[in-house]
């Protein structure tokens, strides 16, 4: 069970995040890269000891922070990168490195399917005393739990395709179909707090099928 506390939800991505620098570039490093840039300028024009139009320092200084702001965001600060790029990176990971398709494809077929339940009403429940909104009754080690029973059919038509010798890209890709023909009466029982549209579960699986098939029609057209 997971309790969220934003009402949107976006389901869980395992992302890579490169090494972050220890230090951000200061002032004085952006100052010292506008000065070199100022001197490479005036040389190109034969006029080195020349000083720029204030227009043209002003241009230099917005380029230079422009980009220092994309190498920060290249060192991996996710808090610079949006919601779509982030999405686009993990998939096209996916789509150019088979070990990480085959990492995924292992996670998602052995992974706990979950439906966040929104912090308030899982509050509510607390403070009423009525469970009902955040659990059905199922222990998660009891073998009857209907997560515990697709996850193991899950896993079993995962050891089924890797056995088949099907490339990572394809298990994948089967996974995350497995999931989406899982019946409404399963997508009920993940949304236990009925906070979320119907068949929103399976909406989400949806979502991360088409957007592997984007990534891969990307990468196709582009080593084509």
């Amino acid at each position: 069970m997971y309790v969220s506390n934003s009402q949107p939800y976006a389901p869980p991505m395992q992302t890579t995040t490169p090494k972050i620098d220890s230090e951000a570039p200061g002032e004085n490093d952006k100052a010292k890269s506008v000065a070199t840039n100022t001197t490479e300028t005036t040389a190109t024009t034969g006029s080195g000891t020349s000083k720029l139009a204030p227009q043209t320092s002003a241009a230099l200084l917005a380029d230079q922070e422009i980009g220092d702001d994309k190498q920060w965001m290249t060192r991996g600060v996710e808090g610079f990168r949006t919601p779509e790029e982030i999405t686009y990176n993990h998939f096209m990971e996916m789509a150019t490195d088979p070990q990480k398709a085959s990492e995924q494809a292992r996670l998602v077929a052995g992974s706990y399917d979950l439906v966040m339940i929104p912090a308030d009403v899982f509050e509510a429940a607390v403070a009423s005393g009525d469970s009902s909104k955040i659990t059905h009754g199922y222990a998660l080690d009891d073998p009857n739990n209907p997560t515990i029973v697709t996850k193991n059919k899950r896993m079993g038509y995962y050891s089924q395709l890797v056995e088949q010798g099907l490339p990572p890209l394809e298990i994948l890709s089967k996974i995350y179909q497995f999931n989406i023909d899982q019946p409404q009466s399963y997508n009920d029982h993940l949304d236990v707090s009925d906070s979320h549209p119907s068949g929103y579960w399976r909406s989400t699986q949806q979502d991360q099928l088409d957007q592997l098939n984007k990534a891969i029609a990307i990468a196709k057209e582009h080593s084509g």
